[in-house]
């Protein structure tokens, strides 16, 4: 499975953030962390969803990494 950059730097912070119990992201400091817009982290988190390695609740802004050996 092939990660964009984006969406492997997002999941490693997400995993040293979020590891241990879902939680609600806060979106200005993963900005930061990852040094990436809004809308391209938007769009990572759908990815990552998508591929089935994170649990998103957009409309709650809740996360939870399922697996993060993705790279």
């Amino acid at each position: 499975m092939m990660l964009t950059d984006t969406e492997r730097k997002v999941l490693r912070i997400l995993y040293n953030l979020y590891r241990h119990d879902p939680a609600e992201i806060n979106l200005p400091a993963l900005e930061r962390y990852a040094q990436r817009s809004p809308v391209q982290l938007l769009e990572a988190l759908g990815g990552l969803r998508d591929k089935g390695l994170i649990e998103w609740d957009a409309e709650r802004g809740l996360v939870r990494v399922i697996y993060w050996r993705a790279w």
